[in-house]
């Protein structure tokens, strides 16, 4: 009996115990259940500040960069803003010595510049495939090149005839007729940034610079403006053609006194394989329209206006 009083006694005092220590029990697994709470928590936050720190890196790399970009085109804007000054001072100068009687033109710095009332100008556009980085050079530069030319010139309207060739199975012109810039800036800007090669390459070098020549002189030209054709491209009608193209452009110097057709030769990859051979070509186009001919080495901005203005 002593024995079992014993046992009694200490299975109570367990009893005891225990029903005051659950709360206590309770409270630590409680904590515990808080603590791996707050552990997965912190787990999380973590992971979220690491993936900020690694926008926050790339925010700084992009603002960098454009920050570069910035720069690069502020550079390339005042340095056309110092060829439009250059430009407009030549032209101030011409036009204050034709108000005095003068000629109407002059020569400054080895150029000849015109001044006009009226202005039409057609680009006659190589668009094959090795022409790409040009047609984006001239698609960046045409607002500024028709915004130099409105301050110079009264009236100006501007149309482009863009050519390929045949063999690519596409159609070899495209072409916007002679628009007048003002209040249709965006038509003629629309246009040229359409421009690109077809997707399927000519498979001769030779092009149809012919069939974009002969629809730019059928355009509706104004007999009283200034009349100018600016052929740009890196290659040479097809042999069968050349003759013509010339025959073309002397025609079109003799339709009027104030008609004439430049050229600019753009040196590209392609031709430079090609040893540069239709260089001589476009000289010749130049020669053969009275008008002027220039290697495209710098920004098509340059190279344009001295192609229209400088005669």
């Amino acid at each position: 009996m002593s024995a079992l009083d014993i046992l009694a006694m200490a299975t109570g005092a367990f009893v005891v115990m225990v029903t005051l220590m659950l709360p206590y029990y309770q409270r630590v697994l409680e904590a515990q259940a808080q603590t791996d709470q707050m552990r997965e928590a912190e787990q999380v936050m973590m992971a979220e500040r690491a993936a900020l720190q690694e926008e926050i890196a790339a925010t700084n790399v992009s603002a960098g960069q454009i920050e570069q970009e910035f720069e690069a085109a502020a550079a390339k804007k005042a340095a056309m803003e110092e060829q439009i000054a250059e430009v407009e001072k030549r032209i101030g100068a011409l036009q204050g010595a034709a108000r005095q009687g003068r000629p109407r033109t002059q020569r400054r710095n080895d150029l000849q510049i015109s001044v006009v009332d009226e202005l039409d100008v057609v680009f006659v556009i190589d668009t094959t495939r090795s022409m790409t980085p040009a047609l984006k050079d001239l698609s960046r530069s045409l607002r500024g090149i028709i915004r130099t030319l409105q301050r110079l010139v009264p009236s100006v309207r501007v149309g482009v005839a863009a050519y390929t060739d045949a063999d690519t199975g596409y159609n070899p012109v495209r072409a916007l007729p002679l628009t007048d810039t003002d209040g249709n800036l965006g038509r003629v800007l629309g246009f040229v940034r359409s421009l690109g090669p077809t997707p399927r390459g000519s498979r001769t070098l030779e092009e149809d610079v012919e069939l974009g020549l002969g629809r730019a002189i059928a355009m509706n030209w104004r007999r009283e403006a200034e009349r100018v054709i600016v052929v740009i491209g890196d290659a040479e009608p097809h042999r069968s053609d050349r003759g013509r193209a010339l025959s073309m452009a002397r025609n079109f110097e003799a339709s009027g006194p104030r008609s004439a057709v430049s050229s600019l030769f753009v040196s590209t990859p392609s031709s430079r394989r090609a040893g540069n051979r239709a260089r001589p070509f476009f000289r010749a186009l130049a020669r053969s329209g009275g008008g002027t001919f220039n290697d495209h080495t710098g920004q098509m901005f340059e190279s344009v206006i001295l192609a229209v203005l400088v005669g």
